[in-house]
């Protein structure tokens, strides 16, 4: 039986001592309360009059600070369901590592609220690549993982979506559905005729499912650095009239404007992907892109509700809010 603990509240001393054992060596309270012969609940009584005194002052690093603020400044602007903004490291502010700590913080978010019988659907790219990459072997869940598109291998072998599929169904021990066909047909005959084949239908059945989503953006706007366009995926001539209608981004292989709307091209005829209106009705939809150059493209892609999930580095952060 303990004295009454709400007199050892009144000891300065002990209010110190409490915290420097909590604190400083990092002793649970439980261990607390058995070596100074007071309550558990004492304990925590006492830890919270030390930082109500000032007596333990708690810093945090600024450059986390603004990145949390700017999390959510972003999802009161955009009505996102959460944002994740990438402090990064100021000695190894490489783009290449930042969009590698964008997509490491996109993998965990990802194993972190995935659960059973979810399907989730994949894209490709740069940043998908890396996704991918950072997924660590979880706990065996029955997920079923989707490609959104077709291939993209004529633009880098290592962004060809079945293999990002199969790797992602692997970490988590799913199931994958696969379409090995080019993202981009020849033209609408050829389209018309792939979609027939047993293994797009079966992927396209299932676009109506997918409960999570996750994808890059490219950017077109102010220049052309998607991957698509700097690559031999288009030609000369798409890209100069995808430029007339100021595409402003690639999104699943199709190109949309400043206010989200896709272009009206002939690529739109060719495109073996799942459509905008179908995506925009999946419940958690993830994007994670870095770098400034692709300010226009996600603010177009966010205001157009085809993200609530936004996971960015501080940079692009900071851009969107401006």
């Amino acid at each position: 039986m303990y004295i009454d603990d709400f007199l050892f509240e009144k000891s300065s001393h002990l209010i110190a001592k409490t915290a420097y054992l909590h604190y400083v060596q990092s002793l649970p309270q439980n261990v607390i309360a058995d070596q100074l012969d007071i309550s558990t609940p004492t304990v925590s009584r006492l830890l919270k009059l030390a930082r109500n005194r000032n007596i333990v002052k708690f810093t945090m690093d600024q450059r986390a600070l603004d990145c949390i603020e700017m999390e959510n400044k972003l999802c009161k602007m955009f009505g996102l369901r959460e944002t994740i903004v990438f402090a990064g490291d100021k000695e190894k502010e490489s783009q290449e590592n930042i969009k590698k700590g964008v997509a490491m913080e996109c993998a965990r978010y990802v194993q972190r609220i995935v659960k059973e019988d979810d399907i989730i659907g994949i894209a490709s790219g740069g940043t998908m690549y890396y996704v991918v990459n950072y997924l660590m072997p979880s706990q065996r869940i029955n997920a079923s993982f989707v490609m959104l598109h077709g291939n993209l291998a004529k633009v880098d072998e290592k962004f060809k979506a079945s293999s990002l599929t199969i790797r992602c169904s692997m970490a988590f021990g799913g199931k994958a559905y696969c379409i090995d066909q080019s993202g981009l047909q020849d033209d609408v005959e050829e389209l018309t005729k792939v979609k027939q084949y047993d293994e797009v239908k079966s992927t396209f059945d299932m676009y109506k499912k997918i409960t999570i989503a996750i994808s890059g953006v490219g950017g077109f706007l102010p220049e052309n650095g998607s991957p698509l366009a700097t690559t031999m995926f288009l030609n000369v001539d798409e890209i100069l009239y995808l430029n007339k209608l100021n595409a402003c981004g690639d999104f699943l292989i199709r190109f949309f404007d400043e206010q989200g709307q896709e272009c009206d091209s002939p690529l739109k005829e060719r495109v073996l992907s799942i459509e905008y209106d179908l995506y925009r009705e999946v419940p958690i939809k993830i994007l994670a892109a870095s770098g400034c150059c692709k300010t226009k493209a996600v603010k177009a892609l966010c205001r157009t509700k085809m993200a609530n999930v936004l996971i960015v580095d501080r940079h692009l952060a900071q851009s969107l809010l401006e």
